[in-house]
């Protein structure tokens, strides 16, 4: 245990980060590690790729990507698709890309009802503009309850101060 009557476990089953939110040092957005972690682009089948060609009307007559002989430079547009897929993981990142986002997909999981004495909010978008996901606890106390009553449900769960 620690100053905050924290359990620190040997094999826990998650940690999170408690990371200051705003100017409240009493309220922490939980986060899953530290990295942004974006997903791969997809491999598209040849079928597949000439298909999305088309949609981005990439092979219209005089277009670049088709051979002198008339066929389909296959390896240009998979190149220029792969590209295409990486700018728009990076611009829309699928939930489990940021920290927060990864924190929110486990609670979001667990389905509970958290008592009324843990001040916790799974939040899905702050607004209909705003669209980020995460978990806010308020009061180091709160995160004990946390803690607390997640091992009451048998889930070992370390919270670590992100300094």
């Amino acid at each position: 245990m620690n100053n905050w009557n924290l359990i620190d476990f040997d094999n826990p089953d998650a940690t999170f980060n408690l990371t200051v939110e705003g100017l409240s040092e009493e309220e922490f957005t939980l986060e899953d590690g530290k990295d942004f972690i974006y997903a791969e682009p997809e491999e598209l089948n040849d079928n597949e790729l000439i298909e999305w060609a088309n949609e981005n009307e990439l092979l219209e007559v005089g277009s670049e990507y088709l051979l002198e002989d008339g066929s389909i430079d296959l390896d240009s547009l998979r190149e220029l698709n792969k590209d295409d897929q990486l700018i728009r993981l990076r611009e829309y990142p699928d939930t489990f890309s940021s920290p927060s986002g990864r924190a929110f997909i486990f609670f979001e999981d667990l389905g509970f009802d958290f008592p009324d004495d843990i001040d916790i909010s799974v939040i899905d978008g702050y607004s209909p503009s705003n669209d980020w996901q995460g978990v806010v606890v308020n009061g180091i106390s709160s995160v004990v309850k946390l803690q607390l009553f997640l091992l009451e449900n048998s889930i070992k769960v370390n919270f670590k101060f992100d300094v």
